[in-house]
């Protein structure tokens, strides 16, 4: 049987027709954030997509279009960095709940931190910072990884969800990879205040992996968990649980996780004659008042919904996208039988959920297609990293009646996305997804749905070694998921101080949106994990990896459409890094009052460079940085209506 519990890998990369790529894969096992690695032939990479390869033929696309400059100033951020890690795996495929938004002004957030530069990572556990209204507090300790203390002390978790508990605090639910191991920890700050006053539980009765939280009820204190037994296989010694190998289970208390009431509960669906096992993490759950739902599927699944009215008593299931193959046992996707191999629709096992103001649900998760040509050993098949695609899905459509919210943008408006997907000398193809995937999602006081996703930046500008850099999108819907407006790039737009030539990922959208839309994601040099792909030569794993929050007016969309943009000044750094001493080099096209600033990614001014008349011509500016302690700065240079930005980063 293949072992349905964790996320593909790449094994190789075959060219069908007239570009579409193709991977086949298999299920090697990622353990608890690791990998075993898979060896195949890879054929050549082709670089540039067709639209017709892009996006999945399901109902007529809502109008997604590129006709909107997405890289024009947007007048978001500053970005502000609140922690570090440099281990970078934050999911194995949904984003959990990351980041809270209380309505008060203050917000909590977590991640899955680690201050080790590479395996085993023994240190690995959940980060918890708190936003009180007017600052973030331990900045800046909590920048470097050095100054962050984990909630759980010594105990090894990972891959965590947040909630608050009305009246109470806020509590963390993660999976304890130490020992005892495959069991639950639960964490609770009961002081709602900024200590970081933990109290640790390791609940062994609920013997799971990879689990997902919401917290709801009738009093705010209800505390909803999934999660996956153990299974069998790879580096697990699990059994399966109802002849499902990594079974997902439900498990409640409804006194804000001091007890649970319900656990290890199998609910309706979650069948042995639909699925053969379930993935890490490939599954999100919402919690509102007495209703909960969770979603989950992947590339050989129905995509299911279980959603229950009275607060976890009852379920009921619907089916959101069908699969032909029940359950999976390496098929021939031919699924009329007329002995040709079909490539079907499928997700991506990303997905993202909210229950609205009126209880009913909404459901994205990224595009898919896959298809399997042979029966073999291995019990492997094919998808197509090429697809791209955030598809969406509410309670007032029918199964199969998925839509297409947001898509890859192609930028320069030729009909095709210029990318790389993989990583040479047959490396993985990141998060072993398509070019859109990890959606997030959040919603308003009037409704109106918001989206985040992680889309594939096209361009040889946005390509390192390897695969192209993936950037933040933002879309949102005001009439009940029927249409989307064009995705923006949040953090294109180096004028307002974006590292463009950076990797964005693993966004996290705080549940409810005011004002503001509040998220926090993943920022590096490498595209990908360098826990998946254990290859120091293209992703170091010492990588010091940022956690960055960004505040994002609700109007996002009309911020800066008519704001005029500023003609650039030909500049650069060198050295860069430095040291002692970096070389500032500008040219002029005409005698102006130059302004050069050193700022920190807060914003806050470092130092100032010089402020005076400047001649027509080539100029360099030496920037002392003996006593600017090590970090990523921004250069800003201002001459009459032009400026420039560069990043410089600073090491002793």
């Amino acid at each position: 049987m293949k072992q349905k519990f964790y996320k593909v890998l790449t094994a190789g990369l075959i060219l069908l027709g007239t570009g579409a790529l193709v991977a086949q894969t298999n299920r090697a096992s990622l353990g608890l954030g690791m990998h075993s690695p898979v060896k195949a032939k890879k054929l050549p990479n082709p670089a540039r997509f067709s639209q017709e390869y892009m996006g999945i033929p399901f109902l007529a696309p809502n109008p997604t279009t590129s006709s909107f400059n997405t890289s024009a100033p947007r007048a978001f951020g500053p970005e502000v960095k609140i922690g570090q890690t440099l281990y970078d795996l934050q999911t194995n495929s949904s984003m959990p709940t990351r980041i809270l938004n209380h309505g008060n002004g203050t917000l909590s957030t977590t991640w899955t931190f680690s201050g080790e530069a590479g395996t085993p990572w023994s240190d690995r556990g959940m980060a918890y910072h708190y936003y009180n209204g007017t600052n973030w507090v331990n900045l800046p300790d909590y920048e470097q990884a050095s100054g962050i203390t984990r909630v759980e002390g010594t105990t090894r978790t990972g891959f965590g969800s947040i909630g608050r508990i009305s009246d109470v605090g806020d509590i963390i639910v993660a999976h304890n990879a130490g020992t005892p191991s495959q069991a639950l920890v639960v964490s609770r700050n009961p002081n709602l205040t900024e200590t970081q006053n933990w109290i640790v539980n390791v609940e062994t009765e609920m013997s799971l992996i990879w689990p997902r939280m919401a917290v709801g009820g009738p009093d705010g204190k209800t505390v909803h968990v999934i999660g996956l037994t153990e299974p069998t296989g790879g580096t697990f010694t699990g059994t399966p649980f109802n002849g499902i190998n990594g079974a997902l289970l439900y498990n409640r208390s409804t006194d804000g996780g001091q007890s649970f009431d319900q656990t290890m509960v199998q609910l309706p669906g979650v069948d042995s004659s639909i699925f053969d096992g379930f993935s890490g993490d490939a599954y999100a759950i919402d919690s509102r008042g007495n209703t909960v739902a969770f979603v989950s599927g992947e590339t050989n699944t129905r995509v299911m919904l279980w959603k229950s009215s009275d607060n976890g008593v009852t379920w009921d299931t619907t089916t959101i996208l069908s699969f032909p193959f029940e359950p999976w046992n390496d098929q021939l996707t031919d699924v009329d039988g007329d002995g040709n191999v079909d490539t079907l629709d499928v997700a991506d096992g990303n997905f993202a959920i909210i229950i609205d103001n009126n209880n009913l649900v909404h459901v994205w998760f990224g595009a898919q297609r896959m298809l399997n040509d042979a029966q073999e050993a291995e019990q492997s098949y094919s998808f197509f990293p090429g697809t791209s695609g955030i598809l969406y899905w509410n309670e007032g459509f029918a199964t199969d009646d998925v839509r297409l919210a947001a898509d890859v943008v192609d930028d320069n408006g030729d009909a095709t996305i210029d990318v790389v997907i993989d990583y040479p000398n047959d490396g993985p193809v990141p998060y072993n997804a398509g070019l859109t995937t990890f959606p997030s999602a959040g919603i308003d006081a009037d409704g109106t749905l918001y989206l985040s996703y992680a889309g594939t930046k096209e361009g040889a500008d946005y390509r390192p070694v390897g695969p192209n850099y993936k950037h933040i999108y933002m879309t949102k819907s005001t009439d009940n998921g029927n249409t989307w407006i064009a995705p923006v790039d949040l953090v294109g737009s180096e004028a307002d101080g974006f590292d463009q030539f950076a990797e964005y990922t693993y966004g996290a959208i705080a549940k409810l949106v005011d004002e503001n839309i509040h998220l926090i994601y993943q920022r590096d040099g490498f595209p990908g994990s360098s826990v998946t792909i254990d290859d120091g030569a293209v992703h170091p794993n010492g990588t010091e990896n940022d956690i960055v929050y960004l505040s994002v007016p609700n109007n996002f969309d009309q911020v800066g459409l008519n704001k005029i943009a500023a003609s650039t000044i030909e500049a650069n750094l060198l050295p860069n890094p430095a040291n002692e001493v970096s070389k500032l080099s500008f040219e002029l096209e005409q005698t102006e009052n130059v302004t050069i600033n050193i700022t920190n990614l807060l914003g806050q001014n470092v130092e100032t460079i010089s402020n005076a008349n400047a001649a027509k011509g080539s100029h360099t500016v030496s920037l002392n940085t003996q006593n600017i302690p090590s970090g990523i700065y921004l250069v800003n240079i201002t001459a009459g209506n032009a400026v420039s930005t560069l990043k410089l980063v600073v090491k002793h």
